[in-house]
């Protein structure tokens, strides 16, 4: 493992064994999250590392059940990772909560069809001004599992309302090498106002960036 390898293994570890919600997103230079409601024009091996290794130390992974039926997530982890997990007493996946408005909310996809994953769909009551209450969420899965990791992975809008019901203690940003020009923003009406971050860490590997943030309140909060 090289110089900057090792940075990103150091990014990863910072989070391991920790009592923490933690958002992960990509986004280009310019601020787009998703092309055509996908992120596959944004990603490459380096920013899967990132993403593969939080999901490998996660409770819980956190999905909007629109962003699975885009993407399939028929598999969180590959074979050695899995192998880790059930090494270090853990499931061989972690948990994938599926955010959705009906119980039905992610049928018929290819996680609701892999028998090897644990999928969860949660309905969360709605929160002041009508979004989903995310905080709910965080306690539903520490009530099945006890206290650790849980990674919100997207889509935009998940993490964005997570962010503004400051529901996240961390935020780990991977920047592509690529100008999009066009499709969702990284900020959106969920986090309007100004929220103020702490750089904590940083890595670089094949052109991407990696920072990672804690989360501090909304300005005037």
């Amino acid at each position: 493992m090289n110089s900057i390898d090792s940075d990103l293994g150091r990014l990863l570890e910072s989070v391991q064994g920790r009592d923490l919600d933690v958002g992960v997103m990509v986004t280009s230079l310019d601020g787009i999250v998703a092309v055509d409601g996908k992120v596959g024009a944004l990603t490459a091996d380096a920013d899967q590392l990132l993403l593969l290794g939080l999901r490998e130390r996660a409770l819980a992974v956190v999905v909007g059940a629109a962003t699975i039926r885009a993407e399939g997530y028929g598999g969180l982890l590959p074979a050695a990772a899995r192998q880790r997990r059930t090494t270090a007493g853990m499931p061989a996946q972690p948990e994938l909560v599926a955010i959705s408005r009906s119980a039905d909310g992610v049928a018929g996809t290819e996680a609701s069809r892999a028998a090897d994953l644990d999928l969860r769909v949660e309905q969360p009551p709605p929160a002041p001004g009508g979004r989903p209450d995310l905080h709910a969420v965080s306690a539903s899965v520490r009530a099945r599992h006890g206290p650790g990791l849980i990674l919100w992975e997207g889509g935009p809008r998940l993490v964005r309302t997570a962010v503004a019901q400051q529901v996240l203690g961390e935020l780990f940003v991977a920047i592509s090498p690529v100008l999009a020009g066009r499709g969702l923003p990284l900020a959106g009406p969920e986090t309007d106002g100004i929220r103020r971050l702490q750089l904590l860490g940083t890595a670089a590997s094949e052109n991407y960036v990696f920072l990672r943030y804690g989360l501090g309140p909304r300005d005037g909060a």
